[in-house]
């Protein structure tokens, strides 16, 4: 895996799924209607948490390199990028705690009518080390999984 589309998205709206957990158990997360659109060669993959709620969250996905971006009851921003560790800070409550994290590994895989990013990393939050496995998925590749019958 490890194609990059340089291009607008046939479609702006386009189903989500990301999976999140220690590569074991995965925690899945489906999301009706995801916002994708492309500038500054990078896909903006935009949504809400739930509906009704404020808790937006978006991805920034560049061949190299994802950016998270949280709002709401938390505010967090990192970039991972494989083999590099980055600091960052993350609101919760109004407190700031400082947040570790070491990208071991990222996949990137986008075409015109979805893709996946995989994303392996350790993280330092408050002193506690975890290992963790990130993975979206979005457009064609959700329709994909249904078909065969994955939900992780």
């Amino acid at each position: 895996m490890s194609s990059f589309y340089l291009g607008s998205p046939l479609k702006n709206v386009v189903p989500l799924v990301w999976s999140r957990g220690d590569g074991q158990n995965l925690e899945s997360s489906p999301v009706l209607s995801a916002t994708w659109d492309f500038r500054s060669n990078a896909h903006y993959l935009r949504y809400f948490e739930e509906a009704q709620t404020e808790e937006r969250s978006t991805f920034v996905i560049r061949q190299d390199a994802v950016t998270v971006i949280r709002r709401g009851a938390y505010l967090w921003n990192c970039t991972f990028v494989s083999g590099q560790k980055q600091s960052s800070t993350l609101y919760l409550g109004g407190e700031p705690y400082s947040v570790e994290v070491r990208t071991r590994q990222l996949l990137v895989d986008v075409n015109a009518t979805g893709g996946q990013v995989q994303l392996y990393y350790s993280w330092d939050f408050s002193g506690e080390d975890s290992e963790i496995y990130l993975q979206i998925c979005f457009g064609s590749c959700v329709v994909r999984r249904k078909q065969h019958g994955s939900t992780s």
